[in-house]
């Protein structure tokens, strides 16, 4: 199985030197090591979570729901991606795998998460960046005022629509627009929320979405997102344990994971891969974009929750 899965990886390991070099090392460093092991064999024990107390089975749905390299795209878009001219994927075309991934416990867990860190009051105007098919959406309507549902793609826009009028929820405004260019006056939401949306940005885009959030909160108002948090990389011992746990779940998969790692060396190879921040990069952009109270917690796997305020 180790040949079988260095063969398949190196094959989309291409292009950029340092990149190319990068993946090479991952694969010294983690793949042949954990292939060795036995991983991705069937019957692997329990594994145990310490800093959540979370048996393999809950860290596995995860990784099933968010560790994926190639997430579907309604997570793994900026709602700027196309606005950038980074790619010219029509993401109208993925909202059935957009609203399966939103029904997952992994992201069910994140909304929770995302809500709680809100503290929602009644009268709050709430401004949903990457809203896709209403994961946030929806449940934060039905406890505020209204909700602005900002997404890139027409067809999340039109699906989100359909589900809040099943729901009888009226109070949310779904639009086309772009988190560079938020169609909303200066000062008028108390709330910016988003889930996994900024991973695809470049780290100056990231800026230029927080300083959008910063124009259109009110004074006091909340900022609350979850996203990737981490590097690919082998340096920081954080990036280390996320590529080693997103590997071991992709080799676990067999044939099909090995593909997997495959087409994203490719990606990663030529630049086409998703472009995830540290919690550390997010603390420091949060503060130089001058919010307060500012907090940025990792979790379990690879993503993270931040939450901050502007100052009143």
């Amino acid at each position: 199985m180790a040949t079988t899965a260095t063969t398949a990886i190196g094959a989309g390991l291409v292009g950029a030197q340092h990149r190319a070099g990068l993946a090479h090392e991952v694969i010294d460093q983690v793949c042949r090591p954990l292939v060795a092991m036995g991983f991705g064999q069937r019957g692997e024990p329990g594994e145990v979570c310490e800093k959540e107390g979370l048996r393999s089975g809950r860290t596995h749905a995860l990784d099933d729901d968010l560790l994926r390299y190639d997430l579907p795209p309604t997570f793994c878009r900026s709602p700027l991606h196309l606005a950038a001219g980074a790619s010219a994927k029509n993401w109208d075309n993925h909202v059935v795998e957009a609203e399966e991934v939103a029904r997952r416990a992994g992201f069910q867990d994140l909304c929770v998460r995302i809500i709680e860190r809100a503290q929602l009051q009644p009268g709050d105007v709430v401004a949903d960046i990457g809203a896709g098919t209403g994961l946030l959406s929806l449940p934060i309507a039905q406890r505020t005022t209204s909700v602005w549902a900002i997404d890139i793609a027409p067809a999340m826009r039109d699906y989100l629509r359909t589900k809040a009028a099943s729901a009888g929820v009226e109070n949310i405004n779904a639009v086309v627009a772009s988190a560079v260019s938020l169609p909303l006056v200066d000062e008028s939401v108390d709330l910016v929320v988003s889930n996994y949306c900024f991973h695809h940005m470049s780290d100056p885009d990231k800026a230029v979405a927080l300083r959008e959030a910063a124009r259109v909160l009110r004074p006091g108002g909340r900022l609350v997102f979850a996203d990737m948090m981490f590097r690919p990389s082998l340096n920081d011992p954080r990036d280390r344990r996320v590529v080693s746990s997103k590997v071991k779940a992709m080799i676990r998969k067999g044939p099909a994971g090995l593909l997997r790692l495959a087409k994203n060396g490719a990606r990663f190879a030529t630049a086409r891969w998703e472009k995830p921040a540290r919690p550390q990069w997010w603390e420091q952009a949060l503060v130089d974009h001058g919010f307060v109270d500012v907090s940025v917690q990792t979790l379990p796997h690879e993503g993270g929750i931040a939450s901050a305020r502007k100052p009143a």
